[in-house]
């Protein structure tokens, strides 16, 4: 048996339950650190629902203790984080990294590069800021990205750093949030002051209303790009525009982010060691070391 926080009836619980079975092209995963973020905040509330009895956790690393048939032998007693989502999300889809032990596809993980280890656990959200301007057109170039939580601020320097005019709007920042948008230059205002035309958005916040108000913000064939946590969200498509969703990282660009900026990030994390929920900043992103 292994211990898990899961969304069950009654709320978020620790629950024992049994080893995972390790399916076809699956691995069988031991964390060694996992997230608390904003997401699990939501899911906590009922605001974001999901299967009762899912292990929640979308955000972490691990490594590889059992292989499944047909998937690759070479990952066994590797480090790995995912980088695709196309299988899904864990956490959300299947089981995620709030646990002992995880499942996850052998094909949406790869192995871990060689970064502090401070930062291991937030590598899949760094890869996908990193990935956010690939998806832009060079005709994006006034792109507003909406929530500043680490996701959104990560997302929001890495497309200044494309050389766009990147815009973060927040409903507030704390102290520690505001230090990292200060000290990575960013351009940050009250989600009040939304308004105008962009040629992209970026949504990084679970809110229905902003989310349906996304798309009149944008030019005609403007984009609107999804993190992989917000792909089921229904947008309406009022004018001809382009919808991406973020499925397929790179691990390369993630670590070049978190080597850039990495020493502004590690203030945002706060480590404590089992299940005890801390609150980090901005918003909520606690790392549990269950090493």
């Amino acid at each position: 048996m292994v211990k898990a926080l899961v969304r069950d009836y009654e709320g978020v619980v620790i629950r024992e339950k049994p080893l995972p079975a390790v399916r076809r092209g699956w691995l069988l995963v031991k964390t060694l650190a996992a997230c608390w973020t904003p997401l699990e905040d939501l899911i906590a509330s009922g605001e974001y629902w999901v299967e009762p009895g899912r292990v929640l956790g979308w955000l972490g690393y691990g490594v590889v203790v059992e292989t499944g048939v047909e998937a690759p032998s070479e990952l066994m007693g590797k480090n790995v984080a995912v980088v695709s989502y196309g299988n899904g999300v864990p956490g959300l889809d299947f089981d995620g990294w709030l646990t002992e032990y995880t499942s996850l596809p052998a094909s949406s993980v790869a192995i871990m590069p060689d970064i502090r280890t401070e930062l291991k656990p937030i590598l899949s959200l760094a890869g996908i800021a990193a990935t956010i301007p690939r998806l832009l057109s060079e005709d994006d170039e006034k792109v507003a990205i909406i929530g500043a939580g680490l996701l959104g601020i990560l997302a929001a320097y890495s497309i200044a750093k494309s050389r766009r005019l990147a815009i973060l709007y927040t409903t507030g920042l704390r102290s520690t949030a505001r230090r990292l948008v200060r000290a990575l230059g960013l351009e940050v205002h009250s989600i009040g002051e939304l308004r105008g035309v962009f040629d992209a958005v970026v949504l990084s916040i679970f809110n229905s209303l902003v989310l349906s108000r996304a798309p009149l913000l944008l030019r005609d064939e403007g984009c609107i790009v999804l993190p992989p946590l917000l792909k089921g969200f229904d947008i309406p498509l009022v004018k001809s525009l382009r919808v991406k969703v973020v499925e397929n990282l790179s691990m390369s660009e993630a670590v070049k982010l978190l080597e850039a900026i990495g020493g502004e990030v590690e203030d945002c994390l706060e480590r404590v060691r089992g299940l005890s929920l801390v609150s980090g900043l901005p918003e909520k992103i606690v790392v549990f070391d269950l090493k």
